[in-house]
């Protein structure tokens, strides 16, 4: 799906320079979530995992502050709708 303005870009296999956003969040996850509550917490079912992911996943993007490029601290929900504010209301509804 390509919209108005956008450029779509699929990303490579095993080249990080077109998905190392992507790599960075895997290793994030891994070394702020998964290693961590494995050593806590035993499931039992999928279920389980995923109520801790989203949780975590909340966390993550609302609450947590970032160091990325441009971020400057924000966090991910904050930058986003900032974003937002840029857009015309016109043009978010074509989007959305």
């Amino acid at each position: 799906m390509q919209l108005e303005g956008i450029e779509h870009r699929t990303t490579q296999v095993r080249r990080p320079q077109s998905n190392g956003f992507i790599e960075r969040l895997h290793r994030t996850l891994l070394d702020e979530h998964f290693r961590i509550k494995g050593r806590t917490t035993w499931y039992e079912t999928v279920e389980q995992m995923q109520v801790d992911l989203e949780s975590y996943l909340d966390h993550y993007n609302t609450k947590r502050p970032h160091q990325g490029r441009m971020m400057e601290g924000q966090t991910p929900y904050s930058m986003f709708k900032k974003g937002l504010k840029l857009i015309p209301k016109e043009q978010r509804a074509k989007v959305a």
